[in-house]
């Protein structure tokens, strides 16, 4: 989506950290141009098993501006993964709200570098991930990154449904964003 800034996601992975701007009952929905800076000192919907948790300091825009940040312990179970996702103001109606891309500022505060994914779940569609890993270097900058939300962009990788991504990005119910090298796959890659 163009103008759509995941801001302040700070993923951590061994102390890796980042900044992001991450089928429910009740959802807000996406809309182009939306923006989640995470000023409000909360987590806004973001959840996950790398315990999202807001930080009050230290985001993009300097010494005062708020961030997410995402822990991994590595390994398999619960925090293995450094990824988190939403399901209410990042689902929704991708196609019929013309959102094409989002840009999220995130930063490796401690660990390796990363290699960062959308993956779509539980639409109509089946499950999408990108085809293409964004980088994330491992050198202490924040670093605006833009993931490509459009069919061509993404990977189907199960799930069910009809495999095709329109049908996803029509009523998508969960936005997720990780940490995963290699060939797209359904889970997420463990952070060593």
């Amino acid at each position: 989506m163009k103008g759509k800034k995941l801001r302040s996601y700070q993923l951590l992975s061994l102390v890796c950290a980042l900044a992001l701007v991450a089928a429910s009952p009740v959802r807000a929905g996406i809309i182009n141009g939306q923006i989640d800076d995470f000023e409000d000192g909360t987590e806004m919907d973001w959840s996950g098993g790398a315990s999202p948790t807001n930080i009050a300091a230290g985001g993009p825009a300097g010494i005062n501006d708020n961030y997410l940040r995402l822990a991994s312990i590595g390994g398999g179970g619960p925090g293995g993964s450094l990824a988190g996702f939403n399901d209410f103001q990042w689902s929704g109606d991708y196609i019929g709200n013309n959102v094409t891309s989002i840009t999220a500022d995130m930063k490796v505060f401690a660990g390796p570098s990363l290699q960062m994914r959308l993956l779509l779940l539980f639409g109509s569609g089946g499950f999408f991930t990108s085809t293409v890993a964004v980088p994330l270097p491992a050198d202490g900058l924040w670093h605006s990154l833009s993931f490509p939300v459009t069919p061509a962009a993404l990977t189907y990788v199960g799930g069910g449904g009809s495999g095709v991504a329109i049908d996803t990005l029509s009523n998508l119910p969960r936005l997720l964003i990780r940490h995963q090298s290699g060939l797209p796959v359904g889970q997420g890659t463990t952070t060593p």
